[in-house]
């Protein structure tokens, strides 16, 4: 385009009119018309000659005419250059800027793909823990049932949320987890203690009374009425936590509650203790 476009703004330059051998003939022209005006003086009336000077000078104004077109004509192959470069400028632009919009789609598209492999990654991995959490949550509730009271009312708050005491579909996958590490923390840390409450617990006779329960971890659990009447131990089987009434070791109980509360001074107190 670049060369057609110089090639029409030259064409001018390059017209027989203009070159060397143009001048020559305009040259000769007015000698031969200098040759002719001496000619007519000599044999033309003086209205020949007012006829010849006349054309003259239309002649010269025809000349003059030409030299202002030739002006005018160079004047506008110079302002069609400098557009035509204007042109070329913006062209070129226009195709970097299409080039850097190419670039850029190829690289959204390698992002896209990245990131739809990712995500194709994380549902998979989200697949697996969601089965993972679902067991993990199953085990929890079956390990609630064997609980001391005091340690499943402590966690009662999180237990409620776990799959099978509430909507699990409500909730998302890092809360199902936090859940369940929950209630394992507060088993771990109860387990590692022991612990000290008071309950109400119903004996024999039927009658409910405030008692004074220790309990060594989850694993066993021990029982004192203040009158010392009263007594057991208990522990947890594959399901529930078992008590099992044993008046003859309240005492023993009252002591080992007495040493816990730095009432008493420590010794060894001798209490059952089942072992499965």
């Amino acid at each position: 385009m670049n060369r057609s476009l110089s090639e029409k703004a030259d064409c001018g330059k390059r017209h027989p009119a203009f070159g060397p051998s143009g001048i020559r003939r305009w040259l000769l022209g007015l000698v031969a018309v200098g040759l002719f005006f001496s000619a007519a003086r000599a044999s033309e009336p003086a209205e020949t000659l007012e006829t010849i000077r006349s054309a003259t000078e239309k002649w010269v104004e025809t000349q003059r005419i030409l030299s202002k077109e030739k002006r005018d004509f160079a004047l506008a192959k110079e302002l069609l250059a400098e557009r035509i470069a204007l042109l070329e400028r913006e062209i070129e632009s226009v195709e970097n800027k299409i080039r850097e919009a190419d670039a850029s789609i190829a690289e959204a598209d390698r992002k896209r793909d990245e990131m739809l492999e990712e995500k194709e990654r994380l549902l998979d991995a989200s697949s697996v823990l969601k089965k993972l959490v679902s067991r993990m949550e199953e085990r929890v509730c079956t390990l609630l049932e064997r609980l001391p009271e005091p340690l499943r009312q402590h966690v009662k708050p999180l237990s409620q949320r776990i799959a099978g005491k509430a909507d699990s579909s409500r909730q998302s996958l890092s809360e199902r987890f936090q859940n369940v590490v929950g209630i394992l923390n507060e088993v771990d840390k109860f387990h590692k203690e022991i612990t000290a409450v008071s309950e109400i617990r119903t004996l024999p006779d039927g009658t409910s009374q405030e008692v004074a329960a220790v309990y060594v971890g989850i694993s066993c659990g021990y029982f004192s009425n203040p009158a010392q009447t009263a007594g057991g131990f208990g522990f947890p089987d594959e399901s529930r936590w078992n008590w099992t009434v044993k008046p003859e070791i309240a005492g023993s109980v009252s002591d080992l509650i007495a040493i816990l509360k730095n009432e008493k001074t420590a010794s060894y107190v001798l209490l059952p203790l089942t072992i499965q």
